[in-house]
């Protein structure tokens, strides 16, 4: 069985640098906001983050495998709580820093 990381976060704080730099290690496979995309507001009805990390356990190959995304911060206490072979990666940046990159990144790509 593979090693589960998960990079989380803010948006705009290295979270894909993170998924590049673990990728560049030996025996490990990461994605970046791989979809489909976990729903913020967490289903009742459905185990989607089960059948998530069923699917990265599924690839065979690397020993780590995992993705990176802000999306996992409303899962993180059930990862804790239930993932025992789950990692977690989390990214801080300062609140003006997000802010200004979130408005460079809009201003540029939806002016």
């Amino acid at each position: 069985n593979s090693r589960i990381v998960l990079g989380m976060g803010t948006g705009q704080c290295g979270l894909l640098a993170l998924a590049d730099v673990l990728n560049r290690q030996p025996g490990c496979f990461m994605t970046y906001q791989e979809p489909p995309l976990l729903p913020w507001i967490k289903p009742t009805d459905r185990p989607v983050l089960r059948q998530r990390l069923q699917r990265m356990q599924a690839r065979s190959g690397p020993a780590i495998v995992g993705d990176s995304a802000s999306f996992y911060l409303p899962y993180a206490e059930e990862i804790l709580a239930s993932e025992t072979n789950v990692r977690l990666v989390c990214l801080k940046r300062p609140c003006d820093e997000v802010i200004a990159s979130f408005n460079r990144f809009l201003n540029k790509n939806h002016s």
